[in-house]
């Protein structure tokens, strides 16, 4: 029996032999600088792009790091590589494969005078890896972008002298290379941890370069960094779970569905209504009556007059005014070579890094993989679905809409949907509209049939659906026929790059700033919706920094040059009929839309703010006359708006009546300007600054009790009070409240500064001083806090969600921490009485208040209050304010202006300038001890970086803007100050002079 075993045991070692070496792993040794070891990171051992790519590589592959800190490839340099224990143990590791990433200490002055040894030592180190016996595969990688000009490190040199020699070499010994400066260019500085070393997100940027050159594939999907990815592990049940998608024009939201995947398709023009009249010759007829009326108290009475004559006029159908609705459904039924198995390993998220969304499972042993973009360059919807098997893709797609489309054949592979939506008026056509999907398959097997019902498609390997969409408001009559131009040229397109370009475009503004905050990973790597339910209960510091690079993606998303602002919506909505027909509110909505947009680093998005201001003047200088008489000039808006100019009351004036709107647009049109100092912009919209104060010095009174200046009649937004004990009626109407006060003093103000900047008006601009020292004061109640109206009146609701009245703290700043302590401390008692609950944008709006008033842990408070779920699984169809799993806002419904107003909120705990002085870190957080930001935006057009530990700044690196002048407010505690190596005694505020472009380093 001994002997057989023994017989069998000697027949079968070759075959154990063979296959011990087949399994042998592939070595693959890394050879470089501090860089490659994982310096600054900490942990090197798992988070060095080395460890990174082994990660990727799997278990078929060793890799081996031998990095060193600081040293050089030339022999000549202060610390040569070559003469040192870690290029002995790469050769005695015996790779088959070899990476070189050195140079970026050669670029040292110190090592870089022996420029000309540079290829010679890099010969040198290619010979000794090719002598080996194992004959390795060598690669060299070009450096890292990098630059440290107090270590000596230069990014100038690394580019003009380092990666052409590399270059040379690579091409005249027939080596590849790997480009690795390129790729990381847009992850530069954000993802560096000094200006030289990638922190660990950098890292994993280099390995999954080094992975594609080495495999020739690209790395697998998988959900990223926690505070730059949404993620689940189910399909979406519900619209507000699915993922938000968009160009700036188009968008869609795929709900990841296994089987059968919804995909709701939007394009922003989308509007049904059209143009029409809406004066009222009885409204300016009766203004002097409600005048009166308010004059002598009786509000009450006033209200009434106004219900009846002080309304808009509508057309006999209506239904112009109209609403935003969605383009159309996208239905694909999937259909799979086994129809038992169950999915397995199901993922979905969006890479916000990308702006890319991915669905990915597993059935029957086969890996599917879902890619969703929007490109801006190619400008049409791209889902691409993929499989790591032959033939295993097959789908039945489909277009429909609820109402007002039609669906054809348009040729093979081609869909398109069609429809015109209701103007409101009978002699008048809506907006028309075409979406066609196309569909391009690979594979040998793949098949593809089309009919009206749909496409039909089984056996492929590879699938690509591409969307086009266009509307007549947007194109005109070429609306169809540029539909069809963009979807052909995207076919016929290298869509191989497609995803790599449309990534690229958009990281040029997503890239652009950011934060980084601790991570609770206890709680972070949940999946969002779990994430979501925790922050109630668990700190999660890295959510806040999530919720800031998430409110980033969707105003990238949802606008651009060209387009239109994003409404109430956004640029989302999944019916016909929009709650509040997603219009443009503008008693704060559509204001808190565009909060971050400077601050974030995004300045041009405001393009189609101003481009929607200057359309409606003319429809404003009608309303102004129509309502407020002859004498009215200027234009005039109220409190809400639409695509097709609307300037007038809304239909109830207890809402209504609210004639400032024009006034909070035009206090946008002046940030743009203190943002960018562009003087030609200044002079563009001066016209339209002056016409809306003109409409106030035309048409305020003066009320008689004090003599001052009023509007009458109007309303605080959407509050109201009691006139007496007696009479609980609730009341809207009245004259001159509080943020109306604010947003006249405010507007006469940058009208007077910007006739002084442009030599224009002088006259005209002394009329409004004398005017604004007419205006009301502040006041202060019996009780404490900042009064809403004229006279103390009890509101019906203490805790309403609009707090009007503390517009001068937040937008604007006529209520200082530091220049008006009272009327601050007038403002927290607002706040205690208004409480932390309201709707989820109230929520918002309550972090940018507290953050102005310097409270970091009130401010995070509001900001959890904001985070709250929307509804449980238990409860899916009770929706409340919060946030839903999607972190969409939620008042309820879904109202995107909370998500913006919160990303503001963030920055103003942050970073300030309103006061004429930029505040570093005004209102942490005591949870947000450390972190780092960049790319933030100042008043005067600098821009900031800074690192923060222990609460306090550690170094800030300042980007000189427009203004060159830049005074810094110092952080309390903080002594002594370097300004580009020269240390300063630090006084309450460091001044200094920062021409544009150069640049300032702080260190505390």
């Amino acid at each position: 029996m001994k002997k057989n075993i023994s017989i069998l045991l000697l027949l079968l070692l070759p075959l154990m032999l063979l296959a011990q070496k087949e399994t042998k792993p592939i070595k693959v040794a890394c050879v470089g600088n501090s860089i490659t070891e994982g310096f600054a990171l900490a942990h090197p051992e798992t988070e060095s792009y080395p460890a990174v790519l082994q990660r990727l590589l799997g278990d078929g592959y060793q890799v081996g790091n031998f990095g060193l800190t600081a040293h050089t490839l030339m022999m000549k340099g202060n610390l040569p590589y070559m003469s040192k224990q870690p290029f002995k143990d790469a050769q005695a590791f015996l790779p088959d494969i070899v990476t070189i990433k050195l140079g970026t200490n050669d670029s040292k002055p110190i090592n870089w005078i022996h420029k000309e040894d540079f290829k010679k030592d890099l010969n040198t180190m290619i010979d000794a890896f090719e002598a080996l016996p194992s004959h390795p595969r060598i690669y060299l990688c070009l450096p890292i972008p990098s630059d440290r000009k107090d270590w000596g490190i230069n990014d100038s040199t690394i580019v003009n002298g380092i990666i052409p020699r590399i270059r040379e070499v690579a091409h005249e010994r027939n080596l590849p290379v790997i480009d690795l400066h390129t790729p990381m260019l847009p992850y530069y500085p954000k993802e560096y941890t000094d200006g030289v070393h990638p922190n660990k997100y950098g890292a994993i940027v280099i390995a999954e370069n080094i992975y594609k050159a080495l495999t020739g594939k690209e790395p697998v999907p998988a959900p990223g960094r926690a505070d730059q990815t949404l993620w689940y592990d189910k399909p979406a049940k519900q619209w507000e779970e699915t993922l938000p998608l968009g160009n700036g024009r188009l968008g869609m939201m795929p709900d990841g569905g296994i089987t059968k995947e919804h995909i709701v398709l939007n394009e922003i023009s989308m509007w049904s209504g059209s143009e029409a009249d809406y004066r009222n010759p009885e409204a300016a007829e009766s203004l002097p009556r409600i005048r009166q009326l308010l004059f002598e108290g009786k509000n009450k009475e006033a209200q009434e007059l106004m219900y009846t004559s002080f309304v808009p006029k509508k057309p006999e159908k209506g239904g112009t005014f109209g609403c935003f609705q969605m383009l159309a459904d996208m239905y694909i039924n999937y259909t799979f070579p086994d129809t038992i198995s169950q999915a397995k390993d199901y993922l979905r998220w969006l890479n916000l890094d990308e702006g890319v969304a991915y669905t990915t499972f597993t059935k029957n042993a086969t890996r599917y993989i879902r890619e969703y973009f929007v490109s801006r360059n190619k400008d049409v919807m791209l889902i691409h679905l993929q499989a790591d098997r032959p033939d295993a893709l097959g789908f039945h797609l489909t277009l429909s809409r609820p109402e007002r489309g039609h669906v054809r054949k348009l040729s093979e592979g081609k869909l398109e949907i069609t429809g015109t939506l209701d103007s409101g008026n009978e002699r008048q056509e809506g907006i028309r509209y075409a979406a066609i999907a196309g569909v391009k398959l690979s594979g040998k097997k793949s098949r593809m049939h089309t009919h009206a019902d749909g496409i039909e498609v089984s056996d492929a390997d590879e699938a690509w659906i591409i969307v086009s969409a266009n509307t007549s408001y947007m194109k005109g009559e070429i609306y169809q026929t540029e539909t069809q131009r963009l979807l052909d040229q995207a076919l016929a397109s290298d869509l191989t790059q497609a995803k790599q370009e449309a990534t690229g475009e958009y990281q040029q503004f997503f890239h652009r700033a950011g934060i980084e905050l601790p991570e609770n990973k206890t709680v972070s790597q949940l999946s969002t919706d779990k994430r979501l339910e925790a922050f109630q209960t668990q700190d999660d510091p890295s959510l806040a920094a999530l919720y800031y690079n998430y409110g980033r993606y969707l105003l990238i998303s949802s606008t651009r040059p060209g387009s239109l602002p994003p409404n109430l919506q956004g640029l989302w909505a999944n019916g016909v009929m929009t709650p509040w027909n997603g219009d443009y509110h503008t008693n704060i909505n559509v204001q808190m839309n565009h909060w971050p947009v400077e601050p974030c680093n995004l300045s041009e998005l405001y393009q189609p703010l101003v481009d929607l201001i200057k359309r409606l003047v003319p429809s404003g200088e009608e309303t102004a006359k129509a309502f407020y008489g002859p004498e009215a000039k200027g234009w005039v808006l109220h409190m809400m708006t639409n695509v097709w100019n609307y300037t007038a009351p809304g239909e109830h004036p207890s809402w209504g009546a609210t004639n400032t709107g024009g006034a909070w647009l035009c206090a946008h049109l002046w940030e743009h300007y203190l943002y960018t100092g562009n003087k030609q912009y200044l002079a563009d919209i001066y016209p339209l600054l002056k016409g809306a104060s003109e409409f106030f010095y035309s048409t305020m009174v003066r009320e008689p009790e004090h003599g001052w200046l009023v509007t009458a009649p109007t309303s605080s937004p959407e509050n109201e009070f009691y006139v007496s004990k007696k009479d609980r009626t609730p009341i809207s109407v009245c004259m001159g409240p509080t943020m109306d006060i604010q947003l006249v003093r405010e507007l006469y103000t940058h009208v007077i500064e910007a006739a002084s900047i442009l030599h224009t008006d002088s006259l005209y601009a002394n009329q409004l001083k004398e005017a604004s020292a007419q205006l009301p004061p502040h006041q202060i109640s019996k009780k404490g806090y900042l009064m809403e109206w004229l006279k103390d009146y009890e509101e019906t609701d203490v805790h309403h969600r609009h707090v009007s009245h503390l517009y001068g703290l937040h937008p604007g700043n006529q209520i200082s921490l530091y220049y008006t302590p009272e009327l601050a401390e007038a403002c927290k008692v607002t706040l205690e009485r208004r409480g932390d609950g309201g709707t989820g944008w109230s929520r918002a709006w309550k972090i940018n208040f507290w953050a102005r008033l310097g409270d970091g842990n009130r401010a995070y408070t509001l900001f959890r209050n904001l985070l709250y779920p929307a509804y449980t699984q238990e409860n899916p169809n009770e929706h409340g304010s919060g946030t839903f799993p999607n972190l969409f806002c939620s008042h309820p419904p879904f109202q995107i202006d909370g998500n913006w107003g919160g990303t503001s909120g963030i920055s103003e705990m942050l970073i300030q300038s309103q006061d004429g002085f930029i505040n570093l870190l005004p209102a942490l957080p005591d949870s947000w001890k450390e972190g780092n930001l960049y790319g933030f935006k100042v008043r005067g057009g600098a821009m900031v970086s800074m690192k923060w530990k222990e609460g306090k700044p550690v170094e800030v690196i300042l980007t000189g803007g427009w203004n060159p002048n830049v005074k810094i407010k110092m952080p309390e505690g903080i002594t002594e100050v370097s300004v580009n190596g020269e240390k300063r005694k630090a006084e309450k505020f460091v001044e200094l002079t920062v021409p544009e472009g150069e640049i300032a380093r702080l260190r505390f």
